[in-house]
């Protein structure tokens, strides 16, 4: 394990190189931990110490030689055979991510959604051309479908900016708790302010 020295000098050159494509990568890595935590989960025999340490060692290298960065969570039967952190949770200031990290997700898990919904699709539950208000009837839009919404071409308004204004507005732009939002707060907030 490297010590705390080279760990902080190890984050100063790690600032410096997700600076320039950090979302990019940031997505690449998370995609990774993704596919990395599903394989592991599925390896995953028993909870005996040297399974533990393999991960450990895994996972190590992996943030040592920079594929690596972020939460690693490995269950085995419904119980956690593993967990630990690797690397930083913010580049200006420096920060080490801890167990109790807030991750933004965003994009990356867009595939899995859109693949929830094949399968729905697929065992009969929905139609790809079926009105969202079937699902989410007190949503203030008309005539938009699961299929535009997998497209991506629904026509419903930026939430980004909506929840920017709207949501938490007692808590400054930069407050860390101004992000976490879920998506029952996301459809209340559409259904609050009905933005156009």
């Amino acid at each position: 394990m490297p010590s705390d020295l080279a760990i902080i000098e190890g984050m100063g050159k790690l600032k410096d190189r997700y600076t320039k494509s950090f979302k990019s990568d940031l997505q690449k890595h998370v995609l990774r931990l993704g596919l990395l935590i599903i394989f592991l989960s599925t390896a995953c025999q028993s909870k005996k110490v040297d399974e533990v340490n393999e991960y450990e060692k895994l996972l190590s290298e992996a943030y040592s030689k920079g594929q690596f960065n972020g939460n690693a969570l490995i269950l085995e039967n419904g119980e956690i055979a593993y967990q630990g952190s690797f690397g930083i949770s913010n580049i200006d200031p420096i920060d080490s991510l801890s167990l109790n990290s807030v991750f933004r997700i965003g994009s990356v898990s867009k595939q899995f959604t859109a693949m929830g919904i094949m399968i729905l699709k697929e065992q009969g539950k929905l139609s790809y051309d079926q009105d969202i208000r079937d699902f989410i009837p007190e949503l203030p839009y008309e005539a938009v479908t699961i299929r535009q919404l997998l497209n991506h071409v629904s026509g419903l308004p930026d939430y980004m900016y909506m929840m920017r204004k709207n949501w938490k507005p007692e808590l400054a732009g930069d407050d860390p708790n101004k992000l976490v939002s879920g998506n029952s707060d996301l459809i209340e907030m559409f259904v609050k302010t009905n933005p156009e």
